[in-house]
């Protein structure tokens, strides 16, 4: 992230509790005094300074005024300096040796101290290790009144003295600490120097380590990306509502189909009930069409009429004529059997194979009867042989 607004807090008046514990609260005399300056980035100037007491109800102005993060500029008198010659500079080697090395230098048990090192440079065959410590305690109380005040530094180190030790010959690094004024006194600020902006951005040390180590930026990563993952499923989630709804509609849109084609179905064919497939059930009925078609294409049907109408005796009445694939099909009814057969008989111009069939005896002496046979000239004709039957 690109920081656009940095605070600087520095500590004005610190004042411990009882038995050097803690600092005091603003509300214990005010004891504990901050400056806030706001120093701009971009520009490279310190656009606002302001003593603060730290207090809870500081976190709403703090958070107007929109600072990415904050450096805790310590002053001089929480720190305490130790020079170590040692063969290496691995700092994560230093963490480890550097508790040892202290033992019997410093009065504090090293479980009270939080530390950090500085290479100064190299010293023959040795590395000069600057170590910069302070009391756990102190360090903690500050860190805690600074929190509760919506301020959490990410950086707790020293701008005077990472000034300092920039440029000076490790050899007179400890005189010069030493004169180094305490910043307590330290004026607000109206801008920053080459050497302090540099400090702000890249510190020298930093005591925010071990116990004390910053977790803003992780925790602000870690809700970043749980709010990604949250806008992520709710972006999957839409989009699967979406899709579900055009499956939905597309479903509704493809029953009222159905049942269009359905009705239209249905009162092409009004006899027939059962239908399962109106598709396959209408090529059926296409392909039963075309065979008709084929099997009295060469017969005008006119002819055909007028012949049967010739050939039919005074005394047959004709229920039905069809044609099926099967060939011609005659229902009526008879005064005789004779009639029958002399109608026939006369048939064999029309059609061969001719037959009669459901002869029955109806009321008042007549019959009922059903003649059948391959028209002449039809498709179905040409397979046929022989003449008619009795």
């Amino acid at each position: 992230m690109r920081l656009r607004r940095i605070g600087i807090v520095r500590v004005r008046a610190l004042e411990t509790g009882p038995g050097g514990s803690s600092p005091r609260s603003a509300g214990d005399g005010n004891a504990l005094i901050l400056r806030l300056d706001v120093f701009d980035v971009k520009s490279g100037v310190v656009i606002s300074s302001e003593d603060i007491n730290p207090s809870p109800v500081l976190k709403k102005t703090i958070s107007d005024k929109r600072i990415d993060d904050f450096f805790l500029d310590l002053p001089i008198n929480m720190l305490s300096f130790r020079l170590l010659n040692l063969p290496f500079y691995d700092r994560k080697k230093l963490t480890e040796v550097i508790p040892f090395e202290l033992q019997g230098l410093i009065m504090e048990d090293m479980d009270d101290i939080v530390f950090d090192s500085i290479c100064l440079g190299r010293d023959g065959d040795n590395f000069k290790i600057l170590v910069v410590y302070t009391e756990k305690r102190q360090f903690g109380g500050l860190l805690g009144s600074l929190s509760d005040s919506g301020i959490e530094p990410s950086v707790a180190g020293s701008i005077t003295v990472g000034c300092m030790l920039k440029g000076t010959d490790p050899s007179v690094i400890t005189e010069r600490l030493v004169d180094l004024v305490n910043v307590n006194a330290s004026p607000p600020l109206t801008s920053l120097s080459d050497c302090e902006k540099e400090e702000l951005l890249n510190p020298a040390f930093n005591l925010r380590t071990g116990d004390f180590e910053f977790t803003g930026k992780a925790s602000r990563l870690s809700k970043t990306l749980r709010v990604t993952v949250f806008l992520l499923f709710a972006i999957a989630v839409i989009i699967n509502l979406d899709i579900s709804a055009r499956i939905l509609k597309e479903r509704k849109d493809i029953s009222l189909i159905r049942n269009e084609i359905r009705r239209s179905y249905s009162s092409l064919f009004p006899t027939e009930k059962r239908i399962t497939d109106e598709l396959y059930q209408l090529k059926a009925h296409l392909r039963d069409a075309r065979e008709r078609l084929d099997l009295t294409g060469s017969i005008p049907a006119l002819n055909l009429l007028l012949n049967l109408s010739s050939t039919r005796p005074q005394g047959i009445v004709f229920y039905e004529i069809g044609l099926t694939t099967e060939g011609l099909t005659i229902k009526g009814e008879s005064a005789s059997i004779e009639e029958i057969n002399r109608f026939k008989e006369g048939l064999s111009d029309i059609a061969i194979s001719v037959n009669v069939s459901d002869l029955k005896p109806v009321t008042g002496g007549r019959f009922n009867f059903t003649i059948s046979g391959v028209i002449r000239g039809s498709n179905k004709s040409s397979g046929v042989t022989g003449g008619n039957q009795g």
